[in-house]
């Protein structure tokens, strides 16, 4: 396999569908099965076999899914989720109070958060990709107004 191989699409795919076995400890997987476990269309799934998975969704993904960004992006790092002892669980990485902080949700979204453990596992999902978003947001803000010459 050359290199360019391990970053297409169809790899990016493969890596993400070896994590999501992993997660969520399937006995096999289809591209039907990890659109709906991340809660995307199959039509998605196949655009990111032809153009590759969007950067701000990788880390949504990722995190979602207890390994890290670079394994599905270009296989360099072994996939944590391939080794049950070592892998991350997605709900560790956020804290309530951290994530109400950051979104400066209203009192109907804290009570939700407080009630989080009840909530369905596909809004639960749901939720946390729209926390990882907001995260990525703020950091590439934090980071573009680092980069910029102070004048």
């Amino acid at each position: 396999m050359d290199e360019r191989d391990e970053i297409s699409g169809e790899a990016q795919v493969r890596r993400l569908m070896e994590a999501a076995k992993a997660r969520y400890r399937l006995e096999s997987i289809n591209q039907a099965i990890l659109a709906s476990k991340i809660d995307e269309s199959n039509q998605t799934v196949t655009n990111w076999k032809k153009r590759g998975i969007p950067q701000d969704k990788l880390l949504s993904l990722s995190r979602r899914l207890g390994c890290q960004p670079e394994y599905i992006e270009f296989g360099t790092l072994p996939a944590q989720a391939g080794d049950p002892t070592t892998m991350r669980e997605p709900e560790a990485q956020f804290s309530i109070t951290e994530a109400q902080r950051l979104l400066a949700i209203s009192d109907e979204a804290r009570a939700v958060a407080l009630g989080w453990d009840q909530l369905p596992e596909t809004l639960r999902s749901y939720l946390k990709g729209v926390v990882d978003s907001a995260l990525a947001i703020a950091q590439l803000k934090q980071t573009s107004t680092a980069a910029r010459p102070k004048q």
